[in-house]
């Protein structure tokens, strides 16, 4: 979290890709209507951090994942060609000759 305002984000925003549609506000302006006053975001900030490092409870240990096992067994002609499929370029449909 930015504290201390290191990277001075004062504005924030939502792109619609589908319509080329960039949405900012301000965030002063955004806080005073959403909480119908105006605010002091040096306040702000030392509050949301406050509640952040000492108000929240702990984070839960990370539990281990299960072990994921395939469903079908490859014989090696077919792995070998899973594998040259696999590191093909991202993005990139191309037939994989078998011979």
């Amino acid at each position: 979290m930015d504290y201390s305002d290191t990277f001075a984000v004062h504005t924030i925003g939502l792109y619609a890709v589908r319509f080329g549609y960039l949405a900012a506000w301000p965030l002063a302006e955004l806080g005073q209507r959403m909480g119908g006053q105006p605010i002091g975001m040096a306040d702000l900030r030392a509050q949301f951090a406050q509640v952040l490092q000492t108000e929240l409870p702990p984070a839960l240990p990370e539990t281990p994942r299960p072990v994921v096992r395939p469903i079908l067994q490859l014989s090696p002609p077919a792995r070998h060609l899973a594998l040259r499929a696999s590191s093909a370029v991202p993005g990139l449909v191309s037939k994989i000759d078998a011979a």
